[in-house]
């Protein structure tokens, strides 16, 4: 998706978060999160950046797997399958169940904006929203910048810190002032900082009405086919959970839905994998073609 016109890109993610959020199905669940963390996985050619992504999606499962399905489970009392009592509240199996498909569904769309975070870069946004909504454009772009340049900066004052002898302070008392006074730097630096991104982006007319812009992206024949492509299997799985194939009810009891048999019941799976694994494709593809040629 990386080297697809930002339009593309956003139609992607739209989608294939949308159809995450909406479904509750473990199946469709599983192929979204798989397809996500892989190519999350795949588009860090560092391996030390992957293996960093890779403990960060394992951290980040594991947490919200434990208190979805501990909140879910403790305090929601629907369900058949009695486990056991705390005082009146009955603790049931099926809530436990279901409090570890929304862990699921979370750790899902997260997983998706880890790599949307890289795909998407701030040129893209800004691509995307400058000519019809510029402010939401460039606040989107830096959003995503701020964490990454936060943690550059706050390493620079650790560093001046150290080389000015004060990277061993005394005592829990020192070491909490320490930490305050390079936070204190960082937060000043960071609003002076995007005052100064404010006045030049104002001097330079930014979001004026009649403003052109120089755009480096153009949308081609293959940009077109690719979001062709994408809505087609948006519909069709979107009429898929419309008619409840593969559905699953968690409440009273566990139980797959009784939607239509036929053709789609068959085939929507496949064609949500496909979906899921269409960036990880179009990057293989990219990358044999690279290698055949060079």
């Amino acid at each position: 998706m990386r080297d697809y016109h930002p339009w593309v890109t956003v139609s992607y993610y739209a989608a294939i978060i949308g159809l995450s959020m909406f479904s509750d199905s473990p199946f469709f669940l599983l192929i979204s999160f798989l397809g996500g963390a892989v190519y999350a996985l795949y588009i860090k050619k560092n391996p030390e950046e992957r293996k960093k992504a890779l403990k960060n999606i394992i951290g980040i499962s594991f947490i919200v797997l434990i208190i979805g399905t501990l909140m879910n489970g403790l305090f929601t009392h629907n369900g058949a399958t009695v486990l056991f009592f705390i005082g009146p509240n009955r603790i049931t199996l099926e809530a436990f169940i279901y409090g570890t498909i929304m862990a699921l569904m979370i750790i899902t769309v997260i997983t998706w904006f880890i790599s949307f975070g890289e795909v998407m870069t701030s040129d893209k946004l800004i691509d995307v929203f400058g000519k019809m909504a510029p402010v939401i454009g460039l606040t989107i772009s830096m959003v995503f910048r701020f964490v990454p340049l936060l943690k550059r900066r706050y390493e620079e004052i650790r560093l001046g810190q150290v080389s000015l002898g004060r990277d061993n302070p005394k005592g829990f008392l020192e070491k909490i002032k320490q930490k305050t006074k390079e936070i204190s730097i960082l937060i000043s630096w960071s609003l002076e900082a995007s005052i100064e991104s404010a006045d030049s982006m104002a001097a330079r007319g930014y979001g004026l009405p009649g403003r052109t812009s120089y755009r480096i992206f153009k949308f081609d024949n293959r940009d077109g086919l690719t979001i062709a492509f994408i809505l087609m299997l948006t519909i069709t799985i979107g009429f898929a959970y419309y008619k409840n194939l593969w559905r699953i009810y968690y409440y009273p009891e566990i139980r797959m839905s009784e939607g239509e048999t036929g053709l789609l019941s068959i085939i929507v799976l496949p064609l949500f994998a496909l979906l899921a694994f269409l960036p990880l494709i179009t990057e293989l593809y990219g990358d044999f073609k690279w290698k055949k040629y060079a």
